[in-house]
């Protein structure tokens, strides 16, 4: 078993491209490669502008519709065109609200336990489905960190919480969470993976995913520019990057400017991506999307996206399977959708524009 702002009044564009004014002025950089022919990935936000605090975090803020700390209520959905009922294969069966402030991330752990995190805190939401017969003492239902929470893994036996650029690691019986310096004064960790042999850290910054062994030391990256196979690395126009492992200790990525999934051993080794930019249900559309991914399991993806706020599942080889739910379906204008998978393949949905966690099953007329 593994080892387990939008500023009011901005103008927006479709599919919830912002195009934001700062004093600051952005330098203009040089739009980059994606890899295949001459196509441009578009331009980056550079290390400074993605960096937390001082003049920069209005960009950082305002860069993408789904940014941390945006603000929930960007547009009117008035101006969305509704979801096909036919495409909709899950039904909201349940809504769990959140006492602790600013939720950014959700988990759902092996043992079917929701937890949250958010500013200097994260809680359990929901205790474990069964009883717990490892022998092992429990996890605290609440844990405080030492800053404000960008993502949270919930193992068998620890949690993992992104905290900018480091990462906290709470443990049964521990007074206070382990922190990991990791990724240095100007990383920014967006999502943690934990595999059978190693942790898997998203940096929206570098834009790369950083490899580390059980204790927090980097062993290597994975999606860095590679000249010699002509890819050109992640496109991150916004502080959105996401990672995931499966059954196989595959890494599956976002490429979220490429709108793709990319799939690697792990060790790094690309095997295969997919995804593809659409207008249509099956693709993801805007500048960058989609922002989350988890796995079901058996395999199949769940995806998150902003701009159009949806939920959509993929099988296993990336073809699209339909709709969790709809932009009617969770809060007006939301926008930083968290989402992760249960044992028995409910999905839960963080929706910060109404501070709880909704969850959603498969419906027997959506099954196949």
């Amino acid at each position: 078993m593994p080892i387990e702002g939008l500023p009011s009044g901005a103008p927006e564009t479709p599919c919830g491209v912002w195009k934001i004014e700062v004093n600051d002025p952005m330098p203009q950089p040089t739009p980059d490669r994606i890899g295949k022919g001459d196509q441009p990935g578009g331009a980056f936000i550079s290390r400074r502008e993605m960096m937390l605090g001082g003049a920069a975090v209005v960009a950082v803020s305002a860069v993408g519709a789904g940014c941390a700390r945006s603000r929930p209520m960007v547009h009117s959905d008035d101006s969305i065109a509704p979801t096909d009922p036919a495409l909709l294969k899950y039904t909201q069966v349940e809504q769990v609200d959140i006492e602790i402030p600013d939720p950014t991330g959700i988990s759902v752990g092996p043992d079917g336990s929701l937890w949250v995190a958010g500013s200097c805190v994260v809680a359990r939401l929901q205790d474990p489905a069964g009883p717990d017969r490892s022998g092992r003492p429990g996890l605290p239902a609440q844990i405080e960190i030492a800053g404000d929470a960008t993502c949270i893994t919930a193992t068998s036996g620890a949690l993992f919480i992104g905290v900018g650029p480091n990462v906290e690691v709470a443990r049964p019986q521990m007074t206070r969470t382990e922190t990991w310096a990791t990724l240095g004064a100007e990383g920014h960790i967006t999502c943690i993976a934990v595999g059978s042999e190693a942790v898997y850290l998203a940096d929206a910054v570098s834009r790369r995913v950083a490899r580390c062994d059980t204790s927090g030391r980097i062993l290597g990256y994975l999606a860095e520019k590679d000249p010699k196979r002509d890819y050109s690395g992640l496109i991150v126009p916004s502080p959105h990057l996401d990672v995931v492992v499966g059954e196989d200790d595959s890494v599956h990525i976002v490429n979220p400017g490429l709108h793709q999934i990319e799939i690697y051993d792990p060790d790094g080794s690309p095997r295969w991506s997919w995804g593809e930019e659409s207008q249509e249900a099956d693709g993801f559309c805007g500048c960058c999307n989609p922002t989350d991914i988890a796995l079901l399991p058996g395999g199949d993806y769940v995806t998150a996206e902003k701009g159009i706020p949806r939920v959509k599942v993929y099988s296993a080889n990336g073809h699209f399977e339909g709709m969790v739910v709809g932009h009617e379906g969770l809060s007006q204008g939301v926008v930083g959708l968290d989402i992760a998978a249960y044992p028995d393949g409910r999905i839960a949905v963080l929706d910060r524009g109404i501070k709880a966690v909704r969850v959603f099953q498969r419906t027997e007329a959506g099954r196949a």
